[in-house]
C-alpha cells in the first residue's frame, strides 16, 4: 500500500485491538492512546513542573469512534475498528523535587470488521505500560517559569502484531516548560521515544518526537482550586524526519474541562479529533477522568 494511501487510515489514540488483531489484517503498528499526565491539574496531556508532594489516583476513560478506517483509494472504506473504549489506570507520587508516575491502559472493548467486510469480534487488552520520573530543575508557579526533566519507559505486553504495543521496550525522555500568568497556565512538552522498528503496507515506524502545548483558563475558584477550560494540541512525528511523512505525523486538538474540589476530588473531560489524516490521529475521541488527591 502506497503512502498516499497511509493518508486514509485513521488510528485513534484510544483504539487498542486484541490479540486476534494480526489474523484480522491490522497494520503491525501501536494503536494506544497517548498517555495523560497522571498529575494533569492544569491539562490532560501536559503536566505541571510545580514540587508538590503527595500521592495522586485517577481513573480515565476514552472513546473513540471509527478509530481505524481502511480506504482502499477506490472508495470503500471499511472500519476496522468501529469503535474502541479505553480505561487508564495511573498513579503518581511526589516527594520535593520528584515525581514518579505510572500507567496502565486497558481496552475494555473494542469492535469493528474485517478487511473482506465481515463483523469482527470484540476485542480487549492491556496496551504498554509506562513508567516515568520528573525532575523539577525549576518548580513552576504563580508568576514563574518552570522546567523539568523526565525520562521513562513502556513495557512490551502484547507486542506490534496486536495492534497494541511495541514489541519491544520503548524508552522516554523529555522536558517540560510551564508558566503561570495570573489566571493562565501555559505548558509545553518535548519528548523523545526510542522504539522498536515496525512496518506494514510501504509505511515505517521507530524513533518518534512527541510536542505537546496545552494553555487554561481559571474561570472559578482558588489558584489551586476550582474549575479550568482550556484547549490542547499533540503532534508526533518521526524523530530522524520530523514531517517528512504526513502519513506518520498524526495531529490532535483536544478541548478540556478540568475541576479540583476541596478534599482531593479530581475531574476532567475533554473532546478531541484528529486535524491530520494520519496514522494516530483520530475521528473524534471522548475524555472522561476522575481522581483523588492526596497531601
Amino acid at each position: 500500500m502506497s503512502r498516499r494511501a497511509w493518508a486514509l487510515l485513521l488510528l485513534a489514540g484510544a483504539a487498542l485491538p486484541g490479540p486476534a488483531a494480526a489474523a484480522e489484517g491490522l497494520p503491525a503498528f501501536d494503536a494506544s492512546s497517548p498517555l495523560l499526565a497522571a498529575d494533569g491539574e492544569q491539562a490532560a496531556l501536559v503536566p505541571g513542573t510545580a514540587a508538590r508532594p503527595g500521592f495522586v489516583a485517577r481513573v480515565d476513560v476514552q472513546h473513540a469512534h471509527a478509530p481505524m478506517v481502511y480506504d482502499d483509494g477506490e472508495g470503500g472504506r471499511i472500519p476496522l475498528i468501529a469503535a474502541a473504549t479505553q480505561v487508564d489506570l495511573s498513579a503518581s507520587w511526589g516527594w520535593r523535587h520528584l515525581r514518579l508516575e505510572g500507567t496502565a491502559p486497558m481496552v475494555v472493548r473494542a469492535t469493528g470488521e474485517t478487511l473482506d467486510g465481515a463483523p469482527a469480534a470484540s476485542r480487549a487488552g492491556l496496551a504498554d505500560p509506562a513508567l516515568r520520573a520528573r525532575f523539577a530543575a525549576l518548580p513552576g508557579g504563580a508568576g514563574r517559569v518552570g522546567l523539568a526533566a523526565q525520562a521513562g519507559a513502556r513495557l512490551p505486553m502484547q507486542g506490534a502484531t496486536h495492534g497494541m504495543g511495541q514489541p519491544g521496550p520503548t524508552g522516554l525522555a523529555g522536558v517540560v516548560v510551564d508558566a503561570a500568568p495570573g489566571r493562565l497556565w501555559a505548558g509545553l512538552q518535548a519528548e523523545v521515544a526510542v522504539a522498536p522498528r515496525a512496518e506494514d503496507r510501504g509505511l515505517s515506524l521507530d524513533d518518534r518526537l512527541d510536542l505537546r502545548a496545552a494553555a487554561s483558563l481559571r474561570v472559578a475558584g482558588a489558584p489551586e482550586l476550582g474549575t479550568r477550560v482550556g484547549v490542547e494540541l499533540r503532534a508526533d512525528t518521526a524523530l530522524a524526519a520530523p514531517w517528512a511523512q504526513g502519513p506518520a505525523s498524526p495531529t490532535e486538538l483536544l478541548l478540556t474541562g478540568l475541576h479540583a474540589r476541596p478534599g482531593g476530588l479530581r475531574l476532567r473531560l475533554g473532546l478531541g479529533a484528529g486535524v491530520v489524516p494520519a496514522v494516530g490521529a483520530p475521528a473524534w475521541r471522548l475524555l472522561v477522568g476522575v481522581g483523588h488527591r492526596q497531601g
